[in-house]
């Protein structure tokens, strides 16, 4: 298949392109590497011994990516690229919807030129809001809390509508949920500590010591341990849900929205306790005050996916730091001789008291 992945030198592209160079497709990268080194490309490369090919653009820019797709003979899109940060959506609430929405509709306009009709979105399990009920259906109202989860849900809207415009196209849109972890074949020492801005990759980089500690904002929620809980996905897991969709979107409605998360929870505890003993390093941390905007518990109902997919998570928390502990050793090696920590063989286990999807 020939695919072009929008924001492919991002986190989540940059392991979605390394799968599919892997699996035998063709890939265009369209990145503005704004917030992405142009060197993710050679490591793809040296990786895999398949070079993608790259237009270095904005999303925005209807005409270069129209041309580049028509060259490229584009059969699918894979769309990444956009802003993440929720605290600076509320900052900048029009830039985000700028680059977000206008982004999609860029990258809509310029598929719809090229011919291709094919389309996985990139979206959130911001679009969602305060959870109504646990775990989150798709079928639950659509509240974001955030200028950036208004972003995601406004896009999908964009998505669904071009999908049932005409005939013969088709769009998917996945609601991530706590992407984590990291590919150490992406990996060269001296690079900056890998991963997304997520909690995970905080925490990696205060186990390595490359900052001093963590704080966990709210300690009294209704939850085992009184912190937050959330859904992780392993990066691998999600990037098998792209591949997933690819197969398999000929026979599904277009406009289609989909969760993407591994069906459970662990608190912000738990994941600090399960890294430590992962990494064998301390993870100083201090609780806090809750922040606004943050919810107690949020986990998905992957049915849908197991169901319309044949895809569920298969890997767990303590494969999540693991991959993480590996990519940021790597990245950079631990700057304090005395991070050591005696851990026994104990295999880490989410909190039992924590309901799952089936």
């Amino acid at each position: 298949m020939r695919v072009v992945a929008t924001g492919g030198a991002g986190y989540i592209g940059r392991h979605t392109v390394l799968r599919l160079l892997r699996d035998g497709h063709d890939v265009l990268v369209i990145d503005d590497f704004s917030n992405a080194s142009r060197d993710v490309i050679a490591r793809l490369t040296e990786e895999t011994g398949r070079r993608p090919q790259v237009l270095v653009a904005d999303v925005r820019d209807v005409g270069a990516c129209a041309t580049a797709m028509a060259r490229f003979r584009a059969e699918s899109v894979i769309h990444f690229a956009g802003l993440k940060d929720v605290a600076a959506s509320v900052q900048d609430p029009a830039r985000y919807h700028a680059v977000n929405v206008g982004g999609v509709q860029g990258i809509l306009d310029a598929m719809t030129r090229a011919g291709c009709e094919t389309l996985v979105f990139s979206s959130s399990a911001a679009v969602y809001g305060a959870p109504q009920t646990l775990p989150i259906p798709e079928a639950h109202p659509l509240r974001p809390l955030s200028p950036y989860g208004e972003t995601k849900r406004l896009a999908e809207q964009l998505v669904s509508g071009w999908a049932r415009a005409a005939e013969g196209r088709r769009a998917v849109s996945l609601r991530y949920f706590n992407p984590a972890g990291a590919a150490p074949a992406l990996i060269r020492p001296g690079d900056e500590a890998p991963g997304c801005d997520s909690l995970v990759a905080r925490v990696s980089e205060v186990a390595a010591g490359l900052t001093a500690g963590i704080e966990i904002f709210g300690s009294d929620y209704d939850t085992p341990d009184g912190t937050g809980l959330r859904d992780f996905l392993h990066i691998d897991d999600l990037v098998a849900g792209h591949l997933a969709v690819l197969a398999r979107i000929e026979g599904l409605a277009p406009g289609t929205a989909l969760n993407l998360g591994s069906g459970g929870g662990a608190t912000v505890l738990e994941l600090l306790r399960c890294y430590e003993r992962v990494s064998g390093c301390a993870v100083p941390h201090s609780l806090g005050a809750r922040r606004a905007g943050d919810i107690p518990a949020s986990w998905a109902d992957t049915s849908a996916a197991q169901r319309l997919l044949g895809w569920r998570a298969r890997h767990d928390l303590a494969e999540i730091c693991a991959s993480a502990w590996t990519a940021v050793t790597l990245a950079a090696p631990l700057q304090r001789s005395d991070r050591g920590m005696e851990y026994s063989n104990a295999i880490y286990a989410p909190s039992s008291s924590l309901p799952r999807s089936s």
